[in-house]
């Protein structure tokens, strides 16, 4: 009896040790991160847009202040961002990106400088934490089997390293959590559940993708209200609807249609791809790439199973395993691409804890303790094990390394040359080393004959030194007739540089 009841004891703060872990993870991921350096260009873009919002300018068109000569030669072609992260319209350059993350986090770069940049992205993370823990302890979850969930949430997903990436997708999967915490718990209250539906209506500010796992957990609930008449239901997707509606609105008044710019993604891919065929090339590493870093996801299947042999289940584990299924097979062909630089599928994170919620409401519905199930242990521990490595073990180091060698030196490098006219190969270095574009003049050139007419203009502009930065060795472009002085590559970071004067 004593050993019982030391256990429980010892049980009753695993959820706590756990989180307190996940603290202390996260810590460790903050501590890697180099000012101005970020993990993928996207951050750079949305770096500049929070600067410029800071100081009053627009929330959706960039503006690189520059001089009159140097937008003249921007007009001709050489304006360092393109699609589809800017488009032209008679507004000006119109950033795709949703402009409600950058917003809120101009607020915290005014007040606290870079490190405001992490906040939101940071603490995102321990509150969709103690979001899950309440959620299962509302469904009756012992601690232990609370403290096993948590662990595979905090540690063998590819979730908890984006609260060191600049990135919006654990708010918005935080805010998404609420609508799938509403379908398995209803609150009582009909305030608490307008709240819920409204937190969870707001994702798709942030994320496009949270339209459509809004929608199937919409039907779900509409389906669970039909002939019980539900008033929290009502309330809860009412809620949630006007927050969904007010970013169409939005859209419509900002952008002129009720996706918002980035829909511009997805009709120019349409345009210039094969759609159908790329669709499925995205569908199949998308979710590829879902089951490589969160093997977990394969658990979805477990409530489906058991339903065919006609075995009770919590109806929540089995609706939401069908969300699932539906989302993986479907979001791919909304999608503007396979999410580029990334760890792990990042359009892909809400499903995260939503299958880990199926998981454990499974192993409670079926009365199996997932400390004292020999067989359920046998099963778990590889792919524990497995997890840890990849999101933890490797997670850190390639952040670590990421932010100290990749993009870091490169911009030491540019900070302390001479001169101010910068010549990129592709866009994507001019997000990477956004931080730069307030001391230099940057063009973008990204074959030979645009090198060679742009060398032509910035000469007749009275430029006679550049820089040119490339991402590898091959893209270095050595145009005899046009240049003359170094023509030595410096490899630096990740990138390559040289140095030119003009003939």
């Amino acid at each position: 009896m004593s050993n019982k009841l030391q256990f429980s004891t010892y049980t009753k703060y695993a959820p706590f040790l756990v989180f307190v872990a996940g603290l202390c993870f996260i810590t460790s991921l903050l501590f890697t991160i180099k000012k101005d350096a970020f993990f993928s260009g996207d951050a750079g873009l949305k770096y500049l847009m929070v600067k410029q919002i800071s100081h009053g300018g627009s929330y959706y068109t960039i503006d690189l202040n520059s001089t009159a000569w140097v937008k003249e030669i921007w007009s001709q072609g050489f304006y360092p961002l393109k699609s589809p992260f800017v488009y032209d319209s008679p507004r000006g350059k119109i950033v795709s990106f949703p402009p409600a993350f950058q917003v809120i986090s101009s607020k915290l770069y005014k007040w606290f400088g870079f490190p405001g940049l992490y906040l939101v992205t940071c603490l995102s993370v321990p509150a969709l934490w103690l979001s899950f823990i309440v959620l299962l302890r509302r469904a009756g979850l012992r601690e232990s089997d609370i403290a096993v969930g948590l662990l595979l949430l905090v540690f063998c997903s590819p979730l908890t390293v984006y609260a060191a990436l600049y990135w919006e997708h654990t708010l918005s999967t935080f805010l998404m959590f609420n609508a799938v915490a509403f379908l398995v718990k209803p609150p009582a209250s009909p305030v608490v559940a307008a709240a819920m539906g409204l937190l969870a209506g707001m994702s798709v500010w942030l994320r496009p993708e949270m339209l459509l796992l809004c929608g199937l957990i919409f039907i779900v609930l509409a389906f669970n209200n039909y002939g019980k008449h539900s008033f929290t239901n009502i309330v809860f997707i009412v809620s949630a609807l006007s927050g969904v509606i007010a970013f169409f609105l939005f859209n419509a008044s900002v952008y002129g249609n009720i996706l918002g710019a980035h829909s511009y993604q997805l009709l120019e891919n349409e345009r210039v791809t094969m759609g159908r065929e790329n669709r499925s090339a995205v569908l199949v590493h998308i979710n590829a790439r879902l089951l490589i870093y969160f093997p977990f996801i394969l658990f979805t299947l477990l409530p489906v199973a058991y339903l065919t042999k006609r075995k009770w289940l919590p109806t929540a584990s089995w609706q939401l395993s069908m969300i699932v299924i539906i989302f993986s097979l479907t979001a791919p062909f909304f999608l503007p691409n396979a999410g580029g630089k990334q760890w792990g599928p990042r359009y892909f994170l809400p499903l995260i804890p939503t299958v880990l919620t199926i998981f454990c409401l499974t192993i409670a519905g079926l009365k199996i303790s997932l400390l004292k199930n020999r067989i359920l242990l046998a099963l778990l521990i590889p792919v524990v094990v497995y997890s840890l490595y990849v999101n933890v073990y490797l997670a850190y180091n390639t952040v670590r390394d990421d932010y100290a060698f990749r993009v870091k030196p490169g911009l030491n490098y540019l900070k302390g040359i001479p001169g101010d006219i910068l010549v990129v190969q592709n866009q994507y270095i001019t997000q990477e080393f956004a931080a730069i574009t307030n001391q230099k003049k940057v063009f973008l050139a990204e074959d030979t004959n645009s090198f060679e007419k742009l060398g032509i203009l910035l000469k007749s502009a009275g430029v006679q030194r550049i820089i040119y930065m490339a991402s590898d060795r091959d893209h270095i472009m050595r145009p005899q007739n046009l240049i003359t002085g170094n023509r030595s590559m410096k490899q630096t970071g990740g990138y390559y540089f040289a140095v030119y004067e003009l003939k």
